[in-house]
């Protein structure tokens, strides 16, 4: 009798502890998905009294346990590996989602096992990090509109030089009534092409810039041609090859297409900028490839810069760049890793590589993107 005693008023003197945390603490039953105790900003955070958190499974509130058996494959994690940390959410008794990030310990206690649960409260950081990944988007935007600037600046060179050279030519022959008819009009239907030509870049240049959205379905074939577009002058100009097998016209993926336009120009970017710095090459190179397989689709961008020398662990964190004397931010390839990720649900991975091309060894990076089918 005594020795039960002493062990209610050690649970009671347990309860009494972990009800003083500032953190969130549940101990649930492993066996009956039961929430054994909660303590007190637990029950206020979710928004129930003690007793009703009692009548509760834990699949009912924490996501993305909704089902039963993705919470059992979770506890048979915890029950092999004995503490879990993990990133979830909970949905409190008003159907509002917190995020939160979880410590999870299994403990045996008169032969039941318990999962002892410390949970924080992560909800203020992750709108922080929205906010902040706006602000990390908009910058990357403003970069991006200093790269096009550029483009249109070498797209126009030839059109503006032809019609240059056109209204000269055409003003001499006018002032010495020297002009015919059929000259005249062809002269006129150069310039028309030329100009129309230009609208074209401008266009194209202003969809990439107008805001969206919009999740629509987006032919692979088409985002990679809009891409090349928007960055072919510069590559052109800096004497950069593109390679690219041109993909199934049926490929087709969803998401807000201008996103990931802009994540595979920060990727070309990447790669001139690796190439401008490489003097001894005789042909500097970029190569796009596109695969189907089962699930999803790999986009890959590799180039022949000799590859990577910074911490490609931090590659993508954001304001860490291997460019820092040349002026780079780094903000380009966290925003990327984030759009292929957040907007995509893909992966993005990158390893320097080595190949054959032409006979010739090639080394670079090797940006691999994953998108899913569906």
């Amino acid at each position: 009798m005594n020795a039960k005693n002493d062990n209610l008023e050690d649970l009671k003197l347990f309860y009494a502890l972990i009800d003083d945390s500032n953190e969130m603490i549940f101990i649930t039953n492993m066996q009956t998905y039961q929430v054994t105790y909660a303590n007190k900003i637990a029950c206020k955070t979710l928004g129930y009294n003690l007793n009703d958190m009692r009548k509760l499974l834990v699949p009912q509130f924490r996501k993305p346990f909704n089902d039963e058996e993705t919470y059992k494959q979770f506890l048979q994690k915890l029950e092999n590996k004995k503490t879990l940390n993990a990133y979830t959410v909970l949905k409190t008794k008003n159907n509002e989602d917190i995020h939160v990030e979880t410590s999870s310990k299994m403990v045996i206690i008169d032969g039941v096992k318990y999962n002892i649960a410390i949970v924080r409260n992560v909800q203020s950081w992750i709108e922080k990090e929205k906010i902040k990944d706006s602000i990390l988007a908009q910058q990357t935007k403003m970069a991006s509109m200093g790269e096009m600037i550029e483009n249109i600046t070498h797209q126009w060179k030839q059109p503006l030089s032809i019609i240059s050279a056109m209204t000269t030519l055409l003003i001499s022959k006018i002032k010495r009534k020297k002009i015919e008819e059929t000259y005249l009009l062809d002269s006129l239907d150069t310039l028309k092409t030329t100009s129309e030509h230009m609208n074209k870049t401008i266009d194209s240049f202003k969809t990439f810039f107008n805001p969206s959205n919009k999740i629509v379905s987006i032919s692979i074939k088409d985002l990679l041609s809009q891409a090349i577009e928007l960055t072919g002058a510069s590559l052109l100009a800096n004497k950069i090859t593109l390679v690219c097998k041109e993909p199934n016209a049926s490929w087709y993926i969803h998401g807000i297409k201008n996103d990931l336009i802009q994540a595979l120009i920060n990727i070309i970017n990447n790669a001139k900028d690796a190439l401008k710095e490489q003097k001894n090459l005789t042909e500097k190179l970029i190569f796009i490839e596109v695969e189907a397989h089962k699930d999803d689709f790999t986009i890959e961008i590799k180039d022949n810069a000799g590859g990577i020398q910074g911490d490609m662990e931090k590659l993508f964190d954001s304001h860490y760049t291997t460019k820092a004397n040349s002026g780079g931010t780094g903000i380009g390839l966290y925003m990327t890793k984030q759009i292929v990720q957040s907007h995509f649900n893909g992966d993005i991975v990158v390893k320097n590589k080595e190949y054959v091309y032409k006979k010739h060894k090639c080394k670079g990076a090797s940006f691999l993107l994953k998108i899913p089918q569906n």
